[in-house]
């Protein structure tokens, strides 16, 4: 008997189809420790975003902010806007288990990836926050390690693997409603957090005075 309240069945698509065929859209590698020390400036100039800085519960977001301005860094040998952060960019863990995904938003413009994380830039109309859910739920673990490579411990995707993943999207004709629900999601959990680690700073600086220092 036909279900009239299902509107189509779920699609899958390969990644790649989400990014589009520019290079630019390629995922982008985070620098290695050899090529950091090549970077001028690094150190004092620009943030860099490590395996740890990324949360999933109970979102995918960068718990790193971007404290220094990034300024105009430069180096002959390495493309510097490569591995530059940009608000909207879907943020991946190279290595797990499990694999980290997250979403950068505004306060993580401009921070640089490191050699264990990838980023990428979505095609319009493509949810990066339901890509980043999916992709940090069971389901989506799974369809990572499948792709990845390494030893019973530690796992590594390549760009190029991640690109073969299959993502399973909404139902045919409810793309649109799903996605948005996801974007109003992410923006609640992201105030919540917020407010909470203004509170910790608030306690931190109680505490500081009780034990006789300044604020």
């Amino acid at each position: 008997m036909r279900d009239d309240h299902i509107v189509g069945r779920p699609v899958r698509v390969k990644f790649r189809e989400m990014l589009g065929p520019s290079k630019e859209n390629q995922p982008r590698r985070g620098l290695s420790a050899y090529q950091i020390e090549w970077v001028s400036g690094l150190d004092d100039r620009a943030d860099l975003v490590r395996i740890e800085d990324i949360a999933i519960d109970p979102i995918g977001r960068i718990q790193k902010k971007k404290r220094i301005d990034a300024g105009p860094l430069e180096s002959e040998d390495i493309d510097i806007q490569s591995v530059l952060v940009r608000a909207g960019d879907l943020v991946l863990t190279t290595q797990g288990p499990p694999f980290k995904c997250a979403v950068a938003d505004e306060g993580n413009e401009g921070l640089m990836i490191s050699e264990n994380i990838i980023a990428v830039t979505l095609l319009p109309g493509c949810s990066a926050e339901y890509v980043a859910s999916y992709l940090n739920s069971p389901l989506g673990q799974n369809e990572l390690k499948k792709y990845a490579s390494g030893s019973t411990h530690v796992v590594r995707i390549s760009p190029k693997a991640l690109l073969d993943i299959e993502i399973c999207l909404p139902r045919e004709g409810m793309g649109s409603e799903v996605f948005q629900l996801f974007r109003t999601y992410y923006e609640y959990e992201r105030l919540l957090s917020e407010e909470r680690e203004a509170r910790m700073r608030i306690m931190d600086a109680l505490l500081c005075v009780g034990r006789g220092g300044r604020l």
